[in-house]
């Protein structure tokens, strides 16, 4: 029995440590993965803050790779909103990301200010984030031939051990009434996490989004495909979005993502501005077989500040 506990705790760790190894490399992100990127656009790109002249609140939960012990877990919470600082309209907002997956905790706060220019035919921003990385490695692996919480690697720690490092972001973004695209920079800094004599440094990332909207012979329907890419300028991967919405109440939609799973995905609004989302992923790499699929869950709340105008009518031209 103690050798199979033994055994056991051994698995565990190669699965802890090949998910680590996946996570941050083979799949080229340092950022949690999102499957209904186009509702988390200010996530790595900060000049969607106050994009839309409402506020935007949204929660998600992610489970990634669901049945294997260590995979990666994300929750987060963003609000963002217009604003008209000095005649600049713009927008600031500000976000908290809870990320684990193995051996590591991940949390960050951020805000975020976005500068819009309207141009003929859209809106163009260009925003700026900051904030605070704090990463937590949780060392509780033994490898053989060493004591009990010993490595035998210098360059991997023997207990636990965080740090924490400041960093920024940059994008610029541009809608029109049928299409959009947008280029952003994350970890402009590339701060370095020191755990002992071991460094993890956030290699800067670079995404590029576009897509555009084809309203269909029933005007009801939308047609709403897009794209992401996204690389740190040695590896980079994209994910393929085929999406239909109705009467901007309901939409559903399938993606691929490059190498990782085929998702499904549908949303709907259950009154005024609260939309409600789920994503499922098929994985088709090679931790299909260990895995049960990808889940997704989101909350959106969006609302307009302040009260409407009222229209008045009358029906004699004498009151004006």
């Amino acid at each position: 029995m103690a050798g199979d506990s033994k055994l056991d705790r051994m698995r565990r760790v190669g699965v802890c440590l090949m998910l680590a190894l996946w996570h941050c490399a083979a799949y080229t992100q340092q950022e949690p993965e999102y499957s209904t990127y186009f509702d988390h656009i200010v996530a790595f790109n900060p000049a969607y803050a106050g994009f839309r002249d409402m506020v935007d609140v949204t929660a998600v939960y992610r489970q990634q790779w669901a049945g294997i012990e260590g995979a990666p877990t994300t929750m987060a919470i963003r609000a963002h909103l217009p604003v008209n600082l000095r005649m600049a309209p713009g927008g600031v907002g500000i976000a908290v990301t809870n990320d684990e997956y193995a051996f590591n905790h991940n949390l960050n706060v951020t805000a975020t200010y976005a500068y819009h220019i309207f141009t003929r035919h859209g809106k163009l921003g260009m925003g700026l984030s900051a904030g605070f990385w704090q990463r937590e490695l949780e060392a509780s692996w033994q490898f053989p031939g060493t004591t009990q919480g010993g490595t035998g690697d210098p360059s991997v720690p023997s207990s636990s051990s965080s740090d924490g490092a400041f960093d920024a972001s940059f994008g610029v973004y541009y809608e029109s009434s049928s299409l959009y695209i947008g280029i952003s920079s994350l970890h402009l800094f590339e701060p370095d996490f020191l755990y002992e004599q071991a460094g993890e440094p956030l290699k800067r990332q670079y995404y590029v989004l576009g897509g555009f909207k084809k309203v269909l012979q029933n005007p009801a329907w939308e047609f709403l495909p897009s794209v992401l890419f996204r690389t740190d300028g040695k590896m980079s991967n994209f994910t393929a979005n085929c999406r239909f919405e109705y009467n901007k109440k309901f939409y559903c939609g399938v993606s691929y993502r490059q190498q990782d799973a085929v998702t499904g995905m549908l949303g709907i609004e259950l009154s005024t501005g609260l939309r409600i989302g789920y994503a499922y992923d098929f994985p088709v790499s090679k931790l299909g077989g260990m895995s049960d699929g990808s889940h997704e869950f989101s909350v959106r709340y969006q609302f307009r500040l302040g009260k409407e105008r009222r229209v008045y009518k009358y029906k004699s031209i004498r009151i004006l």
